[in-house]
C-alpha cells in the first residue's frame, strides 16, 4: 500500500473512492483478526507497508512477526513495547 499512495513515479493518483476502498479493506481485515479468529489476534505493527493490495487494489493484512494471540477470556495482552517507531500507540 505504501508504494501506491505515497510513489512519485505514478502517472495518476488514487481517486477518493479507491482510498476508501483500502481503508475499509484493512480495516475490515483487523477486524476479523480481532473478533472472528479464535484465537484472536493482536497485530502490534499496523503501517502502510504492511497492507499489501492486490491487482484490484483490495487490501490484505500482512507480516504477524510481532503479532499475539488472545484467549477468548482475555481481553487484552501486556507486554514490552513493540512496533515501528512512529506508528506506535501513544
Amino acid at each position: 500500500m505504501m508504494f501506491v499512495m505515497y510513489c512519485t513515479e505514478r502517472s495518476e493518483q488514487l481517486d477518493w473512492d479507491s482510498r476508501l476502498n483500502i481503508i475499509m479493506g484493512a480495516a475490515k481485515g483487523l477486524a476479523y483478526l480481532h473478533h472472528d479468529c479464535s484465537p484472536r489476534i493482536v497485530h502490534r505493527d499496523i503501517k502502510s507497508s504492511n497492507i499489501l493490495l492486490d491487482g484490484k487494489l483490495d487490501a490484505r493484512v500482512s507480516d504477524f512477526g510481532l503479532a499475539k494471540l488472545l484467549e477468548d477470556e482475555e481481553s487484552h495482552i501486556t507486554t514490552i513495547v513493540a512496533g515501528t517507531f512512529g506508528y506506535l500507540a501513544p
